[in-house]
């Protein structure tokens, strides 16, 4: 550096202290501050901090916290869990009978389940220390969404958590769209006797969201009157394995363009009831029926 650019030198590094000194001693209001992610509250329950040992008393939690990559800080699972991803974890019975000896003894601190328990065991595990969140599993796209965010928030705070949650509700709509292209074939989904997956419910919005045509998604609350199925032209019919029977025996339904042509998919509905990957294994199953 030249002398006699040394004075202004001098003045641009008093200047920066004067500036890094103004917002040192700035307020709060100033600052960008991150705000903290616990406590928490979700359905009517606070969560103090981040839980680091979390039971799961549902197949259908399991399987989300699972599709979110959310396990690692599962520690145990219900008698009834199923998913891959469990990695052999001790199992703590069922929401109507768990094994409350063993979960205290375990450690954790949250039980999440999809099934409420009993109030004796609620307030027991609470006296215990141990949080316990129910979830109502979703009915609606809508509530898949909340399903996703509020199990996230739970397990990561209110910030990150529903920021994760909406990236892997929209990253499984994306998965069921690209799953196969539904060209427009029009399906009847039967999830029981007198029952269908209308178009005001989850798995009529599903079809809706693979291309498919779904044949009663301008009826609401699972129903649409037989007459109405009947004239509805059906490409293929899926339905519960639990029907069979009713589908091979009952004339109503051997009027069926769908069953004349023998366009009819037995499959597990119990599937869509895992709201993570089983959603996705679930429209797998329709994707391959209609091929």
């Amino acid at each position: 550096m030249r002398l006699k650019n040394l004075p202004r030198a001098i003045t641009a590094i008093l200047l920066a202290g004067l500036v890094l000194s103004l917002f040192g001693c700035a307020p709060d209001t100033l600052r960008t501050k991150r705000l903290p992610d616990f406590p928490v509250t979700v359905e009517e329950v606070k969560i103090a901090e981040q839980p680091q040992k979390v039971i799961s008393l549902s197949p259908g939690v399991t399987d989300i916290l699972c599709y979110m990559r959310l396990d690692y800080l599962l520690c145990g699972v219900s008698d009834y869990c199923e998913v891959s991803c469990e990695r052999g974890l001790p199992r703590y019975g069922t929401a109507q009978a768990p094994q409350m000896a063993e979960i205290k003894a375990s450690g954790v601190n949250l039980v999440l389940s999809q099934s409420e328990l009993s109030a004796l065991d609620k307030q027991q595990l609470s006296d215990w220390g141990i949080n316990v969140v129910c979830f109502s599993p979703a009915d609606s796209v809508s509530g898949l969404e909340r399903l996703y965010t509020d199990i996230a928030a739970v397990m990561l705070g209110g910030l990150e958590g529903p920021q994760k949650g909406g990236y892997y509700f929209r990253r499984l709509n994306g998965e069921i769209s690209g799953i196969q292209p539904g060209s427009g074939k029009k399906i009847l989904l039967m999830i029981g006797e007198g029952t269908v997956a209308t178009g005001d419910t989850l798995l009529g919005s599903l079809l809706t969201l693979a291309g498919y045509q779904n044949v009663a998604g301008s009826y609401t609350n699972y129903t649409m009157p037989q007459e109405e199925i009947a004239n509805a032209q059906i490409d293929y019919l899926i339905c519960s394995k639990e029907f069979s029977k009713e589908i091979k025996s009952q004339e109503f339904f051997k009027k069926l363009d769908a069953v004349k042509n023998k366009n009819v998919a037995y499959i597990s509905i119990g599937t869509f009831e895992r709201q993570g990957f089983g959603l996705v294994e679930g429209m797998e199953l329709i994707a391959d029926a209609v091929k």
